[in-house]
């Protein structure tokens, strides 16, 4: 099976929707990560990785790490 015949079974199923991608994906203002990933911290994940180049230019990328670090790293790291 290719790749895109693998994804196409993904197609159309309700658990990789708008609301699931919003609600999981760790994107949105510092504030709504921060929300995120203290939910996963909650169930005892202490780890994460940042991959913020997927689909963004090299200003975003960089925009990206600069807020996370700056503002999202510093309130986790009290929890």
């Amino acid at each position: 099976m290719t790749v895109s015949g693998e994804l196409s079974t993904l197609e159309n199923r309700g658990e990789y929707g708008p609301s699931m991608l919003h609600d999981n994906l760790m994107s949105g203002t510092p504030e709504e990560v921060i929300s995120k990933l203290r939910l996963y911290g909650n169930l005892g994940v202490d780890r994460f990785t940042c991959y913020a180049s997927l689909g963004l230019g090299m200003k975003e990328q960089k925009r990206s790490l600069e807020l996370f670090i700056n503002e999202v790293m510093p309130e986790l790291a009290e929890d």
